[in-house]
């Protein structure tokens, strides 16, 4: 009878440990998966057409004798820094 209630311990305890270990690696799975979507999203916002062209999409405020105006400049953009979550674009000259 000793020997039967050592096993059952054992039984349970590897059952429990077998339970954490799946909880963990479906976890682990599931936060690749989140950040493979992330990136997914980063990398479709990418266009390298859109990096070269020449009308970018943004204009630069100048300050002028007569107060300012916003002027849009035909600059060379290099690239284009963005995050979606804080909704910025920011170029590179």
């Amino acid at each position: 009878m000793n020997k039967a209630l050592f096993f059952k311990i054992i039984l349970y305890f590897s059952l429990i440990g077998m339970f954490i270990f799946s909880l963990l690696f479906v976890l682990y799975v599931y936060n690749i998966s989140k950040i493979n979507e992330s990136s997914k999203s980063i990398a479709d916002s990418f266009s390298l057409s859109y990096l070269y062209s020449n009308n970018p999409s943004y204009s630069i405020s100048t300050n002028t004798l007569d107060n300012s105006t916003s002027t849009s400049f035909n600059n060379f953009v290099i690239g284009i820094i963005k995050i979606d979550r804080l909704k910025l674009d920011y170029p590179i000259l």
